[in-house]
């Protein structure tokens, strides 16, 4: 029970005010200072590091997660790939709870990817992207995602963490 995103600051507004994320209750988008590859890594590991001294509960949802962590890029996002990993695997004792956005499976990292305990999913045909999906779903599963319509996709739940699966869940087109 969240409140809807009431703030929006860049991620220079929250390194000069760095006690903003211990307010109760926030709902906070930080957007990039910068929209380079660079700039959303030099984010995500200020907003992580930001949120792991806070010693609060806290939800963080990795935003188009797959584009910045990419090793490739650079050294600034091998970190972020390697801090990704780190929350994916341990945040959890601390009270973190990660939620990683991408629009392609197969760019999430493979240590973060076997962490997840939920996976939505839309349509995806790539064969990376499948093979992704099936190493975490399973193949009968992923190949579907290949056949869905827009606006619908898959969910699925680790079941020895939760209990319930749904096939296929339709959104309305302006959410895809």
């Amino acid at each position: 029970d969240h409140p809807p995103l009431t703030e929006r600051v860049t991620a220079a507004e929250l390194a000069a005010n760095p006690q903003l994320i211990k307010k109760a209750r926030l709902a906070l988008a930080v957007v990039p200072s910068d929209d380079s590859l660079k700039g959303w890594a030099r984010t995500f590991l200020l907003v992580a590091g930001l949120v792991r001294a806070a010693g609060e509960p806290v939800v963080l949802v990795a935003e188009e997660a797959g584009t910045w962590s990419d090793s490739s890029a650079g050294a600034q996002n091998h970190k972020a790939k390697v801090d990704l990993i780190g929350l994916a695997t341990n945040g959890r004792h601390r009270n973190i709870s990660l939620v990683i956005v991408a629009q392609r499976a197969a760019s999430v990292p493979l240590t973060a990817r076997a962490q997840l305990s939920e996976i939505i999913s839309f349509r995806q045909d790539e064969t990376e992207d499948l093979e992704a999906l099936a190493e975490r779903i399973g193949k009968e599963k992923a190949e579907a995602t290949a056949r869905l319509s827009v606006g619908e996709s898959i969910e699925w739940r680790d079941t020895l963490t939760t209990p319930t699966s749904k096939e296929k869940t339709t959104c309305s087109p302006s959410l895809v």
